[in-house]
């Protein structure tokens, strides 16, 4: 039995990984080395279907962020951590792995933690700024009207209430969200005045660390 057990939600990846023949791991790793501090991860795992020439670069990318727990300095550890894993991945497989198929995890997975840097990195700096938080990914703003009718229908004399409504697409735990909100008039004006007080903070924490500070978002 393995001393770590793979999640489930991340065991696709881990059949990704078990998948790849050498060219393809040799591509992923010289990707993850070249890969720029706080780049998006929608990003990483578009780029990831590019590499793997199929759609299961979020599947992938999953699967290769959990690893950030067991990523440790002292690198003679990863043998021991890459068994427990290709251990657990066959306790979890429902088809029968060669030895063949085991060694190519291995050597994948040991690949893969070898050059984790640049990816650790990454995870760092994106939990300091988004962790445990509902991150937005894209809006809409909608305007509409609506009436309230006399008991009289005939009676043209009608009260109008104009609504705005806030959609927001957001990813939480790297999952797509959506949420909506109702705004009135003075809803936006207050809204509008607190953007504008932080699009200042921004202008002013960027301008007065800039000579000690890389900024990555």
């Amino acid at each position: 039995m393995a001393a770590i057990r793979i999640p489930e939600n991340v065991f696709p990846g881990f059949r990704v990984i078990a998948s790849l023949e050498e060219n393809k791991i040799n591509e992923l790793v010289s990707y993850l080395n070249s890969l720029p501090v706080g780049k998006q991860y929608d990003e990483v795992a578009d780029e990831f279907d590019g590499i793997l020439n199929e759609k299961k670069g979020k599947e992938l990318l999953k699967t290769i962020l959990s690893f950030s727990e067991l990523v440790e300095e002292d690198e003679e550890n990863y043998k021991d951590v890459v068994n427990n894993l290709v251990s657990s991945f066959v306790d979890l497989s429902n088809d029968e792995l060669d030895p063949a198929q085991n060694e190519r995890l291995e050597n994948n997975l040991l690949k893969i933690f070898h050059n984790y840097k640049s990816i650790d990195q990454n995870i760092q700096s994106r939990q300091l700024a988004l962790e445990n938080e509902n991150n937005l990914k894209d809006f809409q703003m909608l305007t509409d009207i609506r009436l309230i009718f006399d008991t009289d229908l005939e009676n043209k004399e009608r009260i109008g209430i104009v609504i705005h409504k806030l959609n927001l697409e957001y990813t939480k735990d790297f999952e797509d969200k959506k949420f909506h909100l109702a705004l009135d008039i003075d809803n936006l004006k207050k809204l509008k005045s607190e953007i504008e007080k932080a699009i200042e903070r921004d202008k002013l924490v960027r301008e007065d660390y800039k000579q000690v500070l890389k900024y990555i978002i």
